[in-house]
């Protein structure tokens, strides 16, 4: 049984309701029907980590396009089955698992009528929870039976099975969160550094990063790619892709966009874009993104 150490907790707050998605920043499929409700959670320990809780439910099959973004993602599914469509095929994802961050676009396929629980983290909020580095999960979908006891990840499943509605489900894994906690202060270096990247699109250098810090390049990356899941740079390119795809607007063109961000050769960007989304600039751009 998972305990909440003395603290109490509140009422969930519901912030989005039934949606009709044609594509987003980090989604591009044609029109389906899903029902996303997004939750915030209450726990002023949780809060720290943990940016939202999302119930994602599908009720016909679809292939959704991911591309990469800043957090770790942690899923429980319940009802249905998912899977990563590769070279090699449709791949199945495990049932209860763990996502790190990405470099490049997923193509995942739902069945109809799947049902899952999403726990996005913060930035680095992850690092609060679990014992390994972050960067071995990057690039990975990783079962949660690997980084945890299969005994305490089968006690999750079966209380989610018996929750009779969404706030049981969370609360549940409110209890799981506050349970699996194993430290509350994360680096305050590697934080600043993170909100640096974020607010000057990624362009900021690691010599910047580290200046006036004491440590030297390799302690800084080695501190990084532990707390975040990914190296300076390769977050730097997320944070630099997405910064793009928000700016983009039809009255600017690719390539002067593209030089703003700090691309001089269009082929070059071209490629960088289309490993990210898995499209070409144009391409992703025809369609409405709604969320």
């Amino acid at each position: 049984m998972y305990f909440s150490r003395g603290l109490a907790f509140f009422d969930l707050q519901f912030k989005v309701g039934t949606l009709t998605l044609c594509s987003t920043r980090s989604h591009d499929f044609g029109p389906l029907t899903m029902n996303l409700q997004k939750f915030l959670p209450k726990n002023p320990f949780l809060r720290q980590f943990v940016e939202s809780f999302i119930i994602l439910e599908t009720e016909e099959g679809m292939e959704n396009r991911l591309i990469p973004g800043f957090s770790f993602i942690l899923y429980f599914r319940y009802r249905g089955q998912i899977d990563r469509i590769d070279s090699t095929g449709k791949n199945p994802l495990p049932t209860v698992g763990i996502t790190g961050l990405q470099n490049a676009h997923r193509l995942i396929s739902y069945s109809e009528k799947t049902s899952n629980l999403l726990v996005t983290f913060k930035e680095a909020g992850a690092a609060a929870f679990l014992k390994e580095s972050l960067h071995e999960f990057f690039g990975k979908t990783i079962a949660l039976c690997d980084v945890l006891s299969p005994a305490k990840v089968a006690h999750i499943e079966e209380k989610l099975s018996e929750s009779k509605n969404d706030e049981e489900r969370i609360e549940t894994i409110e209890n799981f969160l506050i349970y699996e906690l194993k430290q509350i202060d994360l680096d305050a270096t590697i934080l600043d550094s993170i909100r640096k990247i974020k607010a000057t699109s990624g362009e900021l250098k690691i010599r910047d990063l580290i200046a006036g810090l004491p440590m030297g390049t390799d302690l800084f990356e080695k501190k990084f790619r532990r707390i975040v899941g990914a190296s300076p740079k390769r977050f730097s390119t997320i944070v630099r892709m997405k910064r793009f795809i928000q700016d983009y607007t039809p009255e600017k063109s690719f390539t002067d966009l593209a030089h703003s961000f700090g691309y001089f050769d269009q082929s070059h960007f071209t490629k960088d874009f289309k490993t990210f989304t898995g499209l070409s600039p144009k391409e992703y751009f025809k369609t409405p993104r709604e969320w």
